[in-house]
């Protein structure tokens, strides 16, 4: 039991460290471009943070919730599997 209690004080604070310096140097490096790919190859913190220093565009789907109450009211509860007989 004393064992396993070292390995986890030791192992799982470490473990963290490697993953938190993982994410750090992956968030604040630069991507390489892909000719393949229509993606921006920018630094992902600053484009998060900025994204029309990039020329982002926004591809949010917004909603408004009683529409999605009454389109939800309309259908029912019915599953696709039930239209079809399964």
């Amino acid at each position: 039991m004393p064992k396993r209690l070292v390995f986890r004080w030791l192992a799982i604070p470490w473990i963290q460290k490697e993953a938190d310096t993982y994410v750090y140097n992956h968030n604040t490096t630069r991507r390489r471009a892909n000719r393949r790919k229509a993606l921006p190859n920018g630094i992902p913190d600053v484009m998060f943070e900025n994204p029309e220093s990039v020329e982002a565009l926004d591809f949010k789907v917004s909603y408004v919730f009683s529409y999605l109450m009454f389109s939800h009211h309309i259908v029912g509860h019915r599953s696709r599997c039930n239209d079809r007989g399964c």
